[in-house]
């Protein structure tokens, strides 16, 4: 921070005693002010910062996405304020907090990052005339997209687990034996999922959307661009998804029926963020996607919507990044990864009547390009199943419970448990609570 004061003091000849009388913050920051909303704080900080400032710096922000959203209820109080989440993405990394979850250090270094980009940024623009053009550009379509949209303002769906940070993988007693023996799991092809419907519903929603916009008195403006990215998610259609679920129950009767053998399997307890950590090292992560499932039809529209707008803004300063090769290639990039983005908007949708199940996704992409898997058969229900196999050095499981139909539970108990020592894994082995019988 210091070293880019006495650079603007360099290049100003001095630096101000109010940020908010500077006229770089009154175009680029201030103009925010008709979208800022109260929203919640860390009350042993509450009157330590000023939060309005705080608002404006991280909108204005180009390294930074932002949002209201409405905390849950039952998770968190009864108040109606909102919470503020903070994105930001970089290095495969993605870290979203809630600054009524910050420490006072932590909002003290927000401050630091946003006020050092600022100054930094109009230090570029002096010394880089051409560089300025670019940045207005930049910081404009980031306002229009506000402007469009608001700060978005979503409902969080958040799922209550009985132990923080695991998902559950309901699974026959000759599974969980490949898994840990082999030291890999299992991704199945999407399209012999249980829910008949897997992802077309998906697919339904952003036609909704495409609908709406084609309606739309604008329409003309990005026509062609949304034309192009209806064709770009027609194509990832084609490709060849893989699945592995999981979910935040680890005890649900509907579960052992389902997956669990009726019952007389096992549900494996996995530490998410280790497993995620874990795949990031071990495997081709480009290929590789983990969320929540949305089973709120009209959450889902608005996620996709949100992010097909996003797509289009994008879309239309196209023409200002043609200037070059290089700048050309960022672009395309840029939109790639967007579409990429509305790609598991799609995917992430599933029919609320399996709202119970609270599944956390695995998938692996592998389109006709990049033949990274190969890819192999079992027989499920009168039918080969297509799957491959995801293979880790060790799988951070931390808890095994067997089913409620499972006979000789102790003896069953101790047979995983000395399976597991075998093969030096230390994880807690427990017994079904659920009545069920068969």
């Amino acid at each position: 921070m210091q070293d880019v004061i006495i650079e603007y003091e360099e290049t100003f000849g001095g630096f101000p005693d109010k940020l908010e009388e500077e006229e770089w913050f009154i175009g680029n920051c201030l103009k925010y002010i008709d979208l800022y909303r109260e929203y919640r704080v860390p009350d042993e900080v509450r009157d330590d910062f000023d939060w309005q400032l705080l608002f404006l710096l991280t909108c204005s922000s180009l390294a930074q996405d932002v949002k209201f959203i409405v905390p849950n209820k039952v998770i968190l109080d009864d108040r109606n304020d909102l919470d503020l989440q903070i994105t930001v993405s970089g290095n495969k990394i993605t870290v979203v907090k809630l600054v009524s979850e910050l420490f006072g250090s932590q909002i003290e270094k927000l401050y630091e990052i946003y006020i050092s980009e600022q100054l930094h940024l109009e230090i570029l623009s002096k010394k880089e005339p051409a560089e300025s053009k670019a940045l207005i550009q930049h910081r404009n379509k980031r306002y229009e997209t506000f402007k469009l949209k608001g700060i978005q303002r979503k409902k969080i769906e958040t799922f209550k687990t009985e132990r923080d940070g695991l998902i559950y993988h309901y699974t026959s007693f000759d599974t969980i034996y490949q898994i840990i023996s082999n030291k890999c799991i299992w991704a199945s092809n999407i399209k012999y999922l249980n829910d008949k419907n897997e992802f077309k519903i998906g697919l339904n929603v952003f036609d909704q959307v495409r609908q709406n916009l084609e309606n739309s008195e604008d329409y003309l403006t990005f026509k062609s661009d949304l034309e192009y990215l209806v064709k770009e998610i027609r194509k990832r259609s084609t490709e060849s998804i893989f699945n592995t679920s999981f979910s935040h129950q680890g005890d649900l009767l509907s579960q052992w029926r389902a997956y669990g053998d009726n019952g007389k399997g096992v549900c494996i307890g996995i530490n998410k963020d280790k497993f995620c950590e874990m795949l990031e090292k071990e495997v081709d992560t480009d290929l590789y996607y983990g969320f929540n499932l949305n089973y709120s039809m009209k959450d889902s529209y608005e996620f996709i919507e949100d992010s097909v707008i996003s797509f289009l803004v994008n879309s239309n300063s196209k023409k200002e990044s043609e200037n070059s090769y290089q700048a050309s290639k960022r672009h395309y990039d840029r939109l790639e990864k967007i579409i990429d983005f509305i790609w598991m908007r799609v995917l992430e949708v599933k029919d609320n009547s399996f709202f119970e199940e609270k599944e956390w996704r695995l998938l692996y992409i592998q389109d006709k390009l990049r033949q990274m898997k190969k890819i192999e058969f079992f027989p499920k229900n009168e039918r080969l199943v297509p799957y491959i196999r995801i293979d880790l050095k060790n799988i951070p499981i931390e808890l095994i419970r067997l089913g409620p139909c499972v006979p000789n539970n102790l003896v069953s108990k101790t047979s995983i448990e000395d399976f597991l020592k075998d093969n030096g894994l230390n994880a807690n082995v427990e017994i079904s609570k659920i009545p069920y019988r068969i």
